[in-house]
């Protein structure tokens, strides 16, 4: 390109007056260089080319590999197609994972509740022995609860749901309410059963009570004792991979004496 002068004329009519404004315009000389010059000409003639539908050379037959000094390159159209697979998969990926992650959080959320309401379960006994014994002592059901919330020694996870329950108790809670959320924050079955007959028996006098709550107390021990069996043959299972690693240990350390003293 080179600079061009070039001259604008304005004209304006009024009242069958004329005048006439010149302006003296000049078109720079492009700034591109002589390579962008020809990627800019080859790019242009492409695209009216492809326009037209004219992608090949009239000599050879071929695709068009150069337009003004400047190579033209042709991507085949499975390549295209498969890098947009390899898109739709990643996104597949990453929601799989994404659903992973979830899943794997709320199996870790289910096993804690499960391990909670297994804790609750193991401290059932110990709780309907002090009820009961308080109950036999002529307490009544309110003020047995009283003081096995405000005397405990630990603290565990059914404890810490009988001290909410007395708490709300004396800021007004019904009763019976109070009990029945005791049983729905637990998630035990044993403990709602518990709360079932002592709703149930709470009008009718403290003596059935207490016989109900001990074949709940033999219940709620009969399952103590076959959890800790379960729980000793889990742990017996875990300790046969480490017992045979010290096995083979101490017979590389004796069988090593022997091996070295044969080879001298």
């Amino acid at each position: 390109y080179q600079d061009k002068k070039i001259k604008l004329y304005l004209y304006v009519t009024k009242n069958n007056v004329t005048k006439r404004k010149t302006f003296n315009l000049i078109i720079k000389e492009s700034e591109m260089t002589v390579d962008e010059d020809n990627v800019y000409k080859a790019q242009s003639d492409l695209l009216e080319k492809i326009k037209n539908g004219h992608y090949y050379e009239k000599e050879t037959g071929k695709l068009i590999t150069d337009l003004h000094h400047t190579k033209v390159g042709w991507i085949p159209k499975d390549i295209v197609k498969k890098e947009k697979d390899i898109r739709a998969f990643l996104i597949i990926l990453l929601l799989a994972i994404y659903f992973c992650l979830i899943i794997r959080d709320y199996s870790k959320l289910k096993r804690k509740e499960e391990i909670r309401k297994e804790e609750i379960e193991m401290r059932l006994p110990y709780f309907l022995t002090k009820l009961i014994l308080l109950l036999n002592v002529g307490f009544t059901i309110t003020r047995a609860w009283e003081y096995i919330s405000s005397h405990h020694v630990t603290q565990d996870a059914l404890m810490k749901e009988v001290i909410r329950t007395h708490e709300q108790i004396k800021s007004g809670e019904f009763q019976k309410n109070a009990y029945q959320n005791f049983a729905k924050r637990t998630g035990s079955r044993k403990i709602k059963k518990v709360i079932s007959n002592i709703v149930y028996n709470i009008r009718r006098g403290d003596a059935e009570l207490i016989n109900s709550l001990r074949h709940e107390l033999t219940d709620a021990l009969l399952y103590k004792k076959n959890r800790i069996k379960v729980r000793a043959e889990e742990n017996s299972v875990k300790l046969i991979f480490p017992m045979v690693l010290i096995f083979i240990a101490i017979l590389l350390l004796i069988m090593y004496p022997a091996v070295v003293s044969i080879s001298a």
